[in-house]
């Protein structure tokens, strides 16, 4: 009896620690292989955003894709937002594929997917203006905003809060903060904010469509 009562003391003992390593973390994370259709179609639509295959991309969007957080919606505002009249030069294929590479994760209590995981999966407790995840392996806060600065902390998939603004930073910088309070710069490719551009897919009719595709809150 007392051997069990140390077993189940050793197995709550072991999930209390992996949830202290785990907290102010935000893993990568790609659950498309959770749902086979869905999996197809995200490969699918890799193959568009690579091509920038403007056909094959609106036969998955939603003809009520929401572009923005106004009124309307639907593939003719989609397409005018996004300047898809431009085809391989249209923005939408950088900032889509960065999303949808970055992996997919289904939403919380829903069916539906979203691209980015960070979006999907941003802690609540976490202020998601106020914060950015680390989405890269052995990033590095620097002391200044450039490389050859001093390596303030090495950092694993971290949750950090954003610094205050600073009109004079270089591009492709800012200034962040750990949650042990330890402060310093980052480069932005490193960092993804939960309200940044994020899709959105939901099963129709059988079929797996991008419902959403929006920044903001």
């Amino acid at each position: 009896m007392q051997s069990s009562f140390r077993l189940i003391f050793l197995f709550f003992l072991a999930g209390f620690v992996l949830f202290s390593q785990a907290k102010g973390k935000l893993p990568p994370l790609d659950e498309a292989a959770r749902d086979a259709s869905f999996l197809a179609f995200q490969t699918q639509l890799l193959k568009a955003i690579a091509e920038r295959d403007v056909v094959s991309l609106m036969a998955m969007v939603s003809p009520q894709i929401r572009s923005s957080f106004g009124d309307g919606g639907g593939k003719k505002e989609f397409g005018i937002y996004w300047k898809l009249d431009q085809g391989k030069e249209s923005e939408l294929w950088g900032k889509l594929g960065e999303a949808v590479k970055l992996g997919c994760a289904r939403m919380p209590n829903s069916r539906e997917y979203a691209a980015p995981y960070v979006y999907a999966g941003f802690p609540e407790e976490y202020d998601s203006f106020d914060h950015v995840a680390v989405v890269v392996a052995d990033a590095k806060i620097y002391a200044q905003p450039k490389t050859q600065s001093a390596i303030v902390e090495t950092l694993q998939w971290d949750i950090l809060k954003r610094g205050d603004e600073n009109p004079k930073a270089p591009a492709g910088w800012i200034r962040v903060q750990t949650l042990k309070g330890r402060s310093g710069w980052v480069q932005t490719a490193v960092v993804r904010s939960p309200i940044d551009y994020r899709a959105i897919f939901e099963k129709r009719g059988g079929k797996w469509l991008m419902t959403a595709f929006v920044s903001g809150d």
